[in-house]
C-alpha cells in the first residue's frame, strides 16, 4: 500500500512538472507570436462588439419608430377632439 501511495505520487509530480515545462514553452512562444494571438483575439473582440451594436441599432430604430407612430396617433387625437 506504502509503495503504491509513494508511485503515484511521483506520478503526479512528473505529470506537474511536464506541466510546468509546457507552460513555460508557451509563455516562450508567446513572445514570437504575440501578434498572432492579439490579431485573433481582436478579432473575436470586435465581432461581438458589431453584434452588440447591432442589437443596439435595431432598439433604437424600434424606439423611434415608436415614437413617430405615438405622435402621429397623439396629432390625429388631438386634432378630432379639438373641434
Amino acid at each position: 500500500m506504502l509503495q503504491a501511495s509513494s508511485t503515484r505520487h511521483s506520478v503526479m509530480y512528473d505529470n506537474a512538472e511536464e506541466l510546468r515545462e509546457q507552460q513555460a514553452v508557451v509563455l516562450d512562444d508567446h513572445d514570437h507570436m504575440s501578434n498572432s494571438s492579439e490579431d485573433r483575439q481582436t478579432i473575436i473582440t470586435r465581432s461581438k462588439t458589431s453584434s452588440q451594436h447591432d442589437w443596439v441599432l435595431l432598439a433604437v430604430a424600434i424606439d423611434r419608430i415608436t415614437f413617430l407612430v405615438y405622435c402621429l396617433i397623439f396629432t390625429i387625437f388631438a386634432t378630432v377632439y379639438a373641434v
